[in-house]
């Protein structure tokens, strides 16, 4: 069809809103009764893909979902009139778009009505296809759910979805329930953060890590159990508000009692801030070698420790030559740092710059990040760093079994790989799985004849490999190399094809 067209006498083409895998939407005007419509156009070939989206939508009538209001069929194609719903898909927003928190929680809540109603439908709908650019929003903040080709739905077998937003066991066992959907979700409403600037509220994210948790049954049960708890955060947070505006009008009573006492101490506080930034500028390496002096002056500053440690993670690189001004701040001072109060902090957010941002990251066998991190993390008491003392401390200890050639007793404690992965899953972090995967597949790619034993080796070597295939479907990270990782994973099944019939 071309702009400009009338189809069945009736409609006449205006524009293309889209195309589709299986299908293209025009936006189209209706002659009879003087309204915009949608026109979805399948070719026959697709039929049954499209009569599984008309039956879908003939049993559905919720305020989120567009109606059929026609179909027309001809020698090549399927034509389908929806509603036109005017505005954009999550795809489309952008920081300009300016959305508040509010909106995108309102937004969010929205996707789990239409979610909720589809799922409680007799028999339950499986939308299966859950993604940005099937979400439209309205000038009105309205969420409409379009695009159901992929719906499963009464014992239908063709399962799919698109990578990014499909879930671990649509990708690997073409399989897909209620928690399928809560995946999907959960990768959507990040991204709508994310094209829309906004920073996620921590407990936000915490319910939306455990929606993309890569094992299915680590995820919420049901997406009533996702809005349950979405809606006791909010309010939580109401109650946090009201109290805060007590504590607010409390420390107004204070200040006004402090007030002369403030004032002298802001404005020395921002004299010395204008010096600062007056030899400073915008450099970021002048603006550290600031801090540095500020430190040495004072090393018990916390709020240049802080400003510091953010200089070196800006990007995303802790070079040689900063580890060298750190040091040259931090240990002269080391035996004080270590009787303050700060220094659990301290030792903390150091360990973390080696974790991440020192030396190559992508180097398979590189563990002196790790190894100069734990000396860090060993000694802090922040409660954050205990999981990277457990990982970082089996990382260590492996590398050491490897390096000695210990595989017989690696291969008889498989279920130490599991603890491993359990620990990087456990904390939800990419990065954390990722080591863990490269450490394990190393250990398991020199154990060469070892794994011929037996069937029982070699059937938890496969099903190890699987779960690292699982747990880094979609990692999302600017420290993991998922092609560097597909690489190693190769050449680990090679080993095991080759030696498990010997």
């Amino acid at each position: 069809m071309h702009i400009g067209d009338i189809v069945n006498n009736r409609y006449k083409i205006s524009g293309i809103i889209g195309h589709g895998a299986l299908s293209t939407v025009y936006k189209a005007f209706d002659m009879k009764l003087c309204i915009d419509v949608a026109i979805k156009e399948s070719d026959n070939a697709y039929y049954a893909e499209v009569m599984r989206e008309v039956t879908v939508l003939n049993e559905c009538r919720h305020q989120h979902i567009p109606r059929i209001t026609d179909i027309l069929y001809s020698d090549t194609s399927i034509l389908i009139i929806e509603d036109y719903i005017e505005g954009k898909n999550i795809g489309e927003i952008s920081a300009n778009d300016a959305l508040s928190g509010k909106q995108i929680f309102k937004i969010i809540m929205q996707i789990l009505s239409v979610l909720e109603y589809l799922h409680n439908h007799d028999p339950p709908i499986i939308y299966a296809d859950l993604k940005p650019g099937n979400i439209i929003i309205s000038k009105d903040f309205k969420v409409y759910l379009v695009d159901f080709g992929a719906a499963v739905y009464r014992g239908n077998k063709e399962i799919w979805g698109t990578y990014g937003y499909a879930s671990p066991e649509q990708v690997l066992t073409c399989s897909a329930d209620v928690r399928t959907d809560i995946y999907s979700f959960g990768k959507t409403c990040i991204e709508l953060y994310g094209l829309s600037n906004k920073k996620i509220n921590r407990n936000i994210y915490n319910i939306l890590l455990k929606c993309i948790s890569a094992d299915r049954d680590k995820r919420y049960k049901s997406i009533s159990d996702v809005r349950h708890s979405l809606e006791e955060l909010k309010k939580r947070n109401r109650r946090k508000h009201y109290f805060n505006i007590i504590t607010i009008i409390l420390s107004l009573l204070i200040i006004v009692f402090l007030q002369q006492l403030i004032r002298e101490s802001s404005l020395e506080n921002y004299v010395e801030t204008e010096k600062m930034y007056d030899i400073t500028g915008d450099n970021p390496g002048k603006r550290a070698e600031a801090y540095i002096l500020s430190l040495k002056d004072n090393p018990s500053d916390i709020q240049s420790f802080r400003s510091l440690i953010y200089e070196y993670k800006s990007d995303f690189v802790f070079s040689e030559e900063e580890e060298r001004e750190l040091k040259s701040a931090v240990y002269p001072n080391i035996g004080k740092l270590k009787k303050s109060s700060i220094y659990g902090e301290i030792s903390y957010e150091i360990g973390i710059l080696y974790w991440y941002y020192y030396g190559e990251v992508f180097d398979l066998h590189n563990i002196d990040n790790i190894r100069k991190a734990m000396y860090w993390i060993s000694q802090s008491s922040d409660e954050r760093a205990d999981i990277y003392k457990k990982v970082g401390g089996r990382i260590l200890n492996s590398q050491n079994m490897i390096k000695e050639g210990s595989s017989g007793d690696i291969l008889k404690n498989i279920e130490y790989f599991d603890s491993l992965l359990d620990f990087g899953e456990e904390n939800g972090n990419p990065v954390i799985i990722y080591r863990c995967s490269i450490l394990i597949l190393s250990a398991v790619s020199r154990l060469g004849p070892e794994i011929g034993k037996s069937e029982e080796t070699v059937g938890k070597v496969s099903d190890m490999i699987k779960r690292i295939k699982i747990l880094n479907a979609h990692s999302e990270n600017e420290h993991v190399n998922l092609d560097k990782l597909n690489e190693v994973i190769k050449t680990t099944e090679t080993v095991v094809n080759k030696y498990k019939n010997m």
